[in-house]
């Protein structure tokens, strides 16, 4: 559902709070996708309104970083695949762009929040007044000491490292190096000095919206050791709690930059689904929402905290009063409300002493696996039944005023028993 504002307020709050606890990013990435696709799905009869609505969207990202004191941010407006759209597109596209960077150039918190707003890219193929703007509002900004704003223009990944390479071959050849010696001396760490982000750190996050799950040339060479967070909503959609549960997900992960050091067990959500599917069935007024949600365990056995991934599929449905209803797919996984009742099972024993240390008699004993008949389109397998384990539990989670209603001490796990494998959740949402 969409939270009321108030309760929305504390929840964000609460968030955000727990994050200022934890390690933030210093670099964060963000993929500004789904202009279109939000303006087709507003029915627009101009795709670039959604571009618009995209570039108001900037302005609230700045200000929930500068809230969280991130110093870097990387948005990637325009690249050089986008050329090839339409031309009567591309123009429009680019105007409003140009007008964004006219905007931040005489915005009063450029200036109170001192930004350095640098554009990156190949910017030869772009008219000359939106030239001029990128120059203007780089030296314009470019004393600030504030936060690093890099909006990459005309930017492509392979591009930016062949004109890295070819600056640092032509810069050691003007100084009369000759070729061979050149290339058998190349490091890793001469490229990133010619690179358009020179001098700054790699980005420890990368964000992309609108469900794409993949980097599309994004920083190709600078994040190698970043972080990844694909979230559904399409760019003008994106929120702030959308922002806040990726800064989450990156505080939750352990990160190694290609260490061998032993990893303690985790959680990867490796993909939500959050468009849930309507599927036009009225029960006493009420309807059904289904979602697939999957996730991955990295060791097994294990529990899987998908609390929070639930609550946003609830949250998306509208639904205010009704239950949740969470199928596993496998009969090796499960579902509990509460991880601190471990299993008393033989293939269960490392992670039951690891929770509750030998001679702890607190523990159950009751799992059982229970068949549910699913309609065929219902089934994550296609079949017209699953069979489901439920560990400690009722089989429905039940809803009021739109929230789950678990105790403080409760939350939804997913309990992996063999291996760890990818998982399917089917989430549905029942109610009104």
């Amino acid at each position: 559902m969409r939270m009321l504002g108030p309760l929305y307020s504390v929840y964000n709050r609460r968030l955000q709070e727990k994050l200022a606890k934890g390690e933030l990013p210093r670099h964060v990435g963000v993929i500004l996708d789904g202009n279109r696709r939000f303006a087709q799905g507003r029915h627009y009869e101009d795709v670039s309104q959604g571009h618009r609505e995209g570039a108001q969207k900037i302005d609230e990202l700045l200000e929930w970083c500068a809230e969280l004191q991130i110093p870097i941010v990387t948005l990637w407006l325009f690249s050089t695949d986008n050329f090839q759209r339409d031309s009567l597109e591309v123009s429009a596209l680019l105007s409003i762009i140009e007008a964004k960077i006219v905007q931040l150039t005489y915005a009063p918190t450029t200036y109170e929040r001192r930004y350095q707003i640098r554009v990156l890219g190949r910017h030869d193929a772009l008219p000359v007044s939106f030239r001029s703007a990128i120059q203007e509002v780089e030296e314009r900004t470019r004393h600030h000491d504030g936060a690093i704003v890099n909006l990459a223009i005309g930017y492509g990944g392979r591009e930016e490292i062949i004109d890295a390479v070819g600056q640092l071959v032509r810069s050691r050849s003007d100084s009369g190096e000759a070729l061979d010696s050149i290339m058998s001396a190349i490091t890793p760490a001469d490229v990133d000095q010619h690179l358009y982000t020179a001098n700054l750190p790699d980005p420890d996050l990368i964000i992309r919206t609108s469900g794409e799950v993949r980097l599309s040339g994004f920083l190709l060479w600078q994040s190698a050791h970043s972080e990844f967070y694909f979230c559904d909503a399409n760019w003008p959609d994106f929120r702030k709690v959308d922002f806040l549960r990726a800064l989450r997900s990156y505080q939750q992960r352990q990160r190694r930059f290609g260490g061998d050091g032993q990893r303690e067990a985790d959680v990867e959500i490796v993909r939500t689904y959050e468009r849930p599917e309507e599927r036009g069935t009225n029960l006493s007024h009420a309807r059904l929402h289904t979602t697939r949600l999957t996730v991955q365990s990295t060791t097994a056995p294990e529990f899987l905290d998908i609390t929070e991934r639930v609550e946003d599929i609830v949250e998306r449905t509208g639904v205010r009063t009704g239950e949740v209803r969470l199928y596993a797919r496998h009969t090796s996984a499960g579902l509990t409300i509460n991880e601190l009742e471990p299993l008393l099972m033989g293939d269960m024993t490392r992670f039951v002493n690891r929770l509750a240390p030998p001679g702890d008699e607190y523990g159950h004993n009751d799992f059982s696996i229970r068949t549910v008949n699913m309609m065929e389109d219902e089934s994550p397998d296609g079949h017209s039944h699953c069979q489901r384990i439920v560990f400690n539990t009722s089989e429905f989670v039940p809803l009021l005023d739109g929230r789950m209603q678990l105790g403080v001490w409760q939350r939804v796990f997913l309990v992996e028993l063999d291996r760890a494998r990818e998982r399917e959740v089917l989430v549905q949402v029942f109610g009104e």
